[in-house]
């Protein structure tokens, strides 16, 4: 599990929160934490029972599932209530875009010279170094757009836990183009329909407008002809009936029972089915709980704040890539969730309505 300079810095103020009274305990962050506890007791009976095959992948869960809401919860809680929400607004805004950005270039770049830029530490992970020629990105023709995550996936998949909040926030079109642009560009057809989705349920939900599917239905038609044809990608990569030979795992359900009696092998790309076969029945059930329960908790708000609904969308994006590709087990996916789903039990009156002045969002 290589390190990076978030884990690093989040680790640095868990640390600091062990001297300094930051902790907090706010109602609704206690009650998702509590929703929490019964898979982490079930996990780490099972993990001690069963014991693992691999320590990276079970210490990558540990931390996901054991030490990050611990932090988010309870450490950062009052730092999530007080955040300035108008100054984190910009920073977002233009860290969304600058990534993208970067990512494009970097995209061309190879595509067009053979070659990476590689800065250890700042755009390439120290382990990734000189190594991503050998990583899974590359789809013969082309390269998938790995931006500094060094890796098509979990850029997508972060991007698109984040991408509602910044749809939200960013009201030119411009910059939302080339954001949305570098997710195509990840080649991953766990992002595409990802996408897809999103698009689905902004039109559907936020737009309210059956002229946008009819726009959305003509440019997938237009980029699937395109990807076919003009790059004479086969048609199985995009309806792979194996789902990229996942569906090859399905075929070991029929061992399992209420409880897992299988060595920890990790939680890998179908988040649902290897809860399922690493915990058993009792295990997915005391996952989807706290998994579900930020998203369902924002739901019953009698008034919820736009900026809170954008954040729930982004959790709805991510519910549904796990279907397919979660990178659930991967830096920095969950931290990306963990903190989403602590800023959705923010207090709404401790949130400006004029974040984004005259928007059409709805309330």
């Amino acid at each position: 599990m290589p390190v990076t300079w978030g884990y690093l810095i989040l680790a640095s103020l868990a640390l600091l929160s062990l001297f300094r009274p930051i902790w907090h305990v706010h109602m609704p962050r206690f009650v998702a934490f509590l929703t929490l506890l019964p898979f982490q007791i079930l996990s780490l009976v099972t993990i001690l029972t069963n014991g693992y095959l691999y320590f990276s992948l079970t210490a990558s869960f540990l931390i996901h599932f054991h030490f990050l809401p611990l932090l988010f919860y309870f450490a950062f809680s009052r730092v999530i209530e007080t955040l300035d929400l108008v100054l984190f607004c910009r920073l977002f805004k233009q860290g969304m875009f600058w990534i993208a950005l970067y990512g494009i270039a970097l995209f061309i770049i190879k595509t067009v010279t053979g070659r990476f830029i590689e800065i250890p530490f700042l755009t390439t992970n120290f382990d990734d170094f000189g190594q991503l020629d050998k990583k899974h990105i590359n789809r013969g023709l082309i390269f998938k757009l790995v931006s500094t995550y060094n890796n098509g996936n979990i850029f997508g998949v972060c991007q698109l836990l984040i991408l509602p909040l910044y749809q939200y926030l960013e009201t030119r079109k411009w910059p939302l183009f080339w954001v949305k642009t570098a997710l195509i560009l990840t080649f991953s057809r766990t992002i595409w329909f990802g996408l897809i989705f999103h698009e689905l349920v902004q039109a559907l939900f936020i737009k309210k407008k059956g002229t946008y599917l009819v726009v959305l239905s003509f440019f997938v038609l237009v980029l699937f002809s395109f990807f076919v044809i003009v790059l004479d990608f086969p048609l199985s990569f995009i309806f792979d009936p194996s789902l990229g030979r996942r569906t090859e795992a399905i075929e070991i359900l029929n061992r399992l029972s209420l409880f897992s009696v299988e060595p920890f092998y990790g939680i890998h790309e179908m988040v649902y089915y290897w809860i399922f076969y690493a915990f058993g029945i009792f295990g997915l059930v005391t996952f989807l709980i706290p998994f579900f329960f930020p998203f369902v908790y924002q739901l019953i708000q009698k008034a919820p704040h736009p900026f809170q609904w954008a954040v729930s969308l982004g959790l709805l994006n991510y519910y549904f890539l796990c279907l397919a590709d979660g990178a659930i087990s991967l830096i920095p996916t969950m931290a990306f969730f963990w903190f989403l789903a602590s800023l959705l039990f923010r207090k709404n009156e401790t949130i400006p309505y004029d974040l984004v002045p005259k928007h059409s969002y709805p309330p």
